[in-house]
C-alpha cells in the first residue's frame, strides 16, 4: 500500500471521529429538547438522560429540579475529550488515536448498559476506524521515516563537510515556523507554498518539498556551525553542532 492510500484511511478515521462529535452535539441538543436520540453518536449524553428520566419517575426530582446548564455540561464533556483527540491527531500524530480508543471503549460501555444492539453494532464499526486510525498512521510515518534514510544515504541532502551552498535569497512571503539565533547567525525555519525552507542570514540553504511527511530533517553547515533542524509529527527541533538550542511543539 502506498503512501497515498495510508494518507487517505488515516484521514478518513480522522474524518469520522470528526462526524461522530458532530452528531454527538446534535444529539445532546435533541435530547435536551424533545428527549430523542438517533445513531451514530457517543451513548453517554443517552445514558445520562436515562438516569434523569429513571430519577423522574421514581420521584427523586421534577423537572423543574434539574439545572439544565449542569446537565449539558455534563453530556458534553466527553465530546470535548474526543474534539481533543481530532485535533491532536493532525499532522499524523497517529498516537492520538490511543487515546480516542479509550474514551470509545468507555462510551461503548454505556452502550451496552442501554442494550440496544443496533447501538452496539454503531459502536463496533466506529472502534474499528479508530484501531485502523492509529494502525495506519503508525505505518505511514514509519513508510516517511524509511524514505528520509534512502534519501539520506542516496546523498539528496547537501554535503556538510563543508559551508553549505546558498539556494537563494528569503523573500517576506510565508509563515516563520520556529526561529532563534545563534552567536551572529540568525536561524529560521518558514514553510512557504508547500515548501519548507531552512534560512539562515536571510538566505535559504536547504529545503524539504514533500508534503505527507510526519517526520524529516533540514541542515546546512554556516562559517562553520553545523545547523540542524527536525520535525517529528509537529515536534520542532534546532541543533548547532550537536547542542538543542531552540524547540517548539506546533499542536496544529
Amino acid at each position: 500500500m502506498n503512501k497515498i492510500e495510508l494518507e487517505k484511511r488515516y484521514n478518513l478515521s480522522r474524518t469520522n471521529l470528526l462526524i461522530l462529535i458532530a452528531l454527538s452535539v446534535v444529539n445532546i441538543i435533541t435530547l435536551v429538547v424533545n428527549n430523542s436520540y438517533f445513531l451514530f453518536s457517543l451513548s453517554f449524553p443517552r445514558f445520562v438522560q436515562m438516569v434523569i428520566d429513571l430519577g423522574i419517575a421514581e420521584g427523586m426530582f421534577t423537572l423543574a429540579d434539574l439545572n439544565y446548564p449542569m446537565v449539558i455540561t455534563v453530556m458534553a464533556l466527553p465530546i470535548v475529550l474526543f474534539l481533543l483527540c481530532y485535533i491532536f491527531s493532525s499532522k499524523h500524530r497517529y498516537k492520538t488515536f490511543i487515546f480516542a480508543i479509550i474514551l470509545f471503549s468507555i462510551d461503548s460501555i454505556f452502550a451496552l448498559i442501554s442494550f440496544d444492539i443496533i447501538d452496539i453494532i454503531f459502536h463496533i464499526y466506529i472502534y474499528v476506524l479508530l484501531v485502523m486510525g492509529f494502525v495506519n498512521g503508525k505505518k505511514l510515518t514509519k513508510m516517511q521515516v524509511v524514505d528520509d534514510i534512502i534519501d539520506f544515504e542516496e546523498g539528496k541532502y547537501v554535503n556538510y563537510t563543508e559551508d553549505s551552498n546558498i539556494l537563494r535569497n528569503d523573500i517576506e512571503e510565508g509563515k516563520v515556523l520556529i526561529q532563534t539565533t545563534f552567536n551572529d547567525l540568525r536561524i529560521a525555519v518558514k514553510k512557504r507554498k508547500g515548501v519548507t525552507e531552512l534560512i539562515i542570514n536571510d538566505n535559504v540553504y536547504d529545503e524539504f518539498t514533500k508534503k505527507l511527511a510526519a517526520y524529516f530533517f533540514l541542515k546546512a553547515t554556516v562559517s562553520g556551525t553545523e545547523i540542524y533542524f527536525s520535525m517529528d509529527r509537529g515536534r520542532m527541533e534546532i541543533y548547532a553542532n550537536g547542542n538543542l538550542i531552540e524547540k517548539k511543539i506546533k499542536w496544529i
